[in-house]
């Protein structure tokens, strides 16, 4: 079964980061989405290696 993850930046959009990407679930209702703080993933690849090739990533909210 495939994963989908919503990797989120907090402070994007003045802090609002995290509330603003839950909007993400409205694309997926049906689905679980596990939300996390980009902020907090120490190394990229391990995280992606560790992913099954179905899954989906979800990356929301910068500053740029």
């Amino acid at each position: 079964m495939k994963a989908i993850y919503c990797l989120y930046n907090p402070y994007a959009d003045s802090k609002r980061g995290k509330d603003n990407a839950k909007e993400i679930q409205a694309l997926y209702p049906k689905e679980k989405i596990e939300f996390l703080d980009i902020t907090e993933i120490t190394d990229y690849r391990d995280f992606f290696s560790n992913r099954d090739e179905n899954d989906i990533a979800i990356i929301c909210g910068g500053d740029g």
